[in-house]
């Protein structure tokens, strides 16, 4: 018997739901951030996954400089309750902006555990780098590119393939971004 899955049928649709809110301060040199979120997926017209959680960051800034961290604590609930997780994510960065372009360099280490001590070869460890370039053409358009890279050691073995997982992962955006308004994106 074979499992389907979705590189089988890239045609399966999907769709995704984004809600957040925060909370954000400068003082002087340094910002602050702290907000919550939720991201409902669904898969094949059925409910697939909710993602949700809360994230801090501290940044400081020198001139064009700019040294910061964030962390973020999050659940993944699953309508397969057995696949549940938390998730902890640590994202450390450096950026720089120069003549209308910034660009940033990030490391992540993160952790996730499943919390059925059944499913325990579903948690991972992981560790990730990735660099943004984000460009401002004028006041209302900027163009962003991103490329990523992360790696992950799992934690036990799967019982289907006998074996422990570790998996690496590149991923590339490209995003367009007009104001069309002073108050509105």
């Amino acid at each position: 018997q074979r499992q389907m899955c979705i590189r089988d049928s890239p045609q399966m649709p999907r769709l995704y739901g984004d809600i957040s809110g925060g909370w954000q301060s400068k003082i002087d040199r340094i910002k602050t951030n702290l907000s919550a979120f939720y991201r409902p997926f669904w898969l094949d017209n059925s409910h697939y996954l909710d993602y949700w959680g809360t994230s801090a960051s501290a940044s400081y800034q020198l001139n064009k400089h700019e040294l910061g961290a964030s962390l973020i604590l999050a659940q993944q609930t699953f309508e397969q309750e057995d696949l549940d997780k938390k998730q902890a994510l640590l994202n450390i960065w450096y950026a720089i902006s120069v003549l209308g372009v910034s660009d940033r360099l990030t490391l992540t280490l993160g952790k996730e555990e499943s919390k059925n001590s059944a499913f325990k070869y579903l948690g991972r460890e992981l560790w990730g780098i990735g660099y943004q370039a984000q460009a401002y053409f004028g006041q209302t358009i900027s163009l962003t590119a991103k490329i990523n890279y992360i790696r992950s050691d799992y934690q036990g073995i799967h019982p289907l393939f006998d074996d422990t997982r570790d998996d690496s992962l590149w991923s590339a955006e490209l995003s367009y971004q007009q104001l069309f308004a002073d108050n509105w994106r």
